[in-house]
């Protein structure tokens, strides 16, 4: 199965297993940056949630009350993931809509962050997330 054909749940489901894997001191920094944190992700038309409790559960669904909400689209994704812009950056130009309050949206940042700097050390995490970017924004 392709990146493309995997709905967004699985998908980071999928990465944070490569993550684990490949570069297990980034993937704990990313889960402890985390703690205790609910994240509804919207890529496009899809939705998932993202919970560190302990360890980083993935939902299929969205949460009704998470502590941050990020809208973004896949392009947006492929950007960030490239290094052509910074989340900064995507909040700014509109491009990546975050609701919360401001210390969960500082915080959500800093996880995310986290995740991007683990990722950028895992060969097979780049080809995954340009597959799945290739896929939902030609």
């Amino acid at each position: 199965m392709s990146s493309y054909d995997e709905p967004l749940h699985a998908l980071i489901r999928r990465s944070l297993a490569l993550l684990r894997r490949d570069h297990p001191a980034g993937y704990e920094e990313f889960r402890r940056s985390g703690e205790s944190m609910r994240i509804t992700l919207r890529v496009g038309s899809e939705a998932c949630g993202v919970e560190f409790a302990g360890q980083v559960i993935v939902s299929d669904t969205p949460y009704g009350s998470a502590d941050v909400d990020i809208a973004t689209d896949p392009q947006t994704v492929a950007d960030v993931i490239a290094g052509n812009l910074t989340l900064a950056g995507a909040v700014h130009s509109g491009r990546l809509a975050v609701r919360g309050t401001l210390p969960a949206v500082v915080r959500a940042h800093d996880t995310l962050m986290e995740y991007l700097v683990a990722a950028i050390h895992s060969p097979p995490q780049q080809a995954m997330s340009r597959s799945y970017t290739a896929g939902r924004t030609s």
